[in-house]
């Protein structure tokens, strides 16, 4: 199904210099950067990746296997993964470096233990593409979420954000 229309709670505003970036809470929300300032969107319009997903990660090692690859398999293929380890305690920094050799998409970056809203804004900054996905460690998504949502926002250019519909697992009685 196509992305709903709705915007998530909004996060934070983050202030870099004179740019303004926003995130939008909700785990499945996909941000569209269409439309902040020109200096770096120009710097994004030259790449040739469609979408950067922003998986910040703290103490996941049961499940950022399973995330990344259903990442890994999303079938637009020109994405960057930036995971941000957030202090991680477990073997979750160990299984993304180990990704990260196998996957040159996959790019990590670790941090001191700060928080959702710190990995976020340490992992937007260097996030690449037009689109940024937004994605929880312990998420999975449909093969072509990516494909639909980046389709979706190119052909509708007045909107700036686009989340998905959810599916609880495992499912329980």
């Amino acid at each position: 199904s196509l992305p709903a229309r709705t915007l998530g709670r909004l996060l934070s505003f983050i202030s870099s210099g004179s740019k303004q970036k926003t995130f939008i809470a909700d785990p499945v929300t996909f941000f569209c950067l269409q439309n902040l300032e020109s200096g770096l969107i120009e710097d994004m319009a030259e790449s040739h990746l469609k979408a950067s997903v922003l998986l910040p990660v703290f103490n996941a090692e049961q499940t950022v296997v399973e995330a990344l690859d259903t990442i890994l398999a999303q079938s637009v293929r020109e994405i960057e993964i930036i995971a941000v380890d957030d202090g991680s305690t477990d073997g979750s920094g160990r299984i993304l470096e180990q990704k990260a050799a196998k996957d040159s998409r996959i790019v990590v970056k670790r941090i001191q233990h700060q928080g959702l809203i710190e990995a976020l804004k340490q992992g937007l900054t260097i996030c690449s593409a037009p689109y940024v996905a937004r994605f929880d460690a312990d998420d999975r998504a449909a093969p072509t979420r990516i494909e639909k949502q980046v389709a979706f926002l190119e052909e509708n250019e007045t909107i700036d954000a686009v989340g998905t519909q959810i599916k609880c697992f495992p499912e329980e009685n």
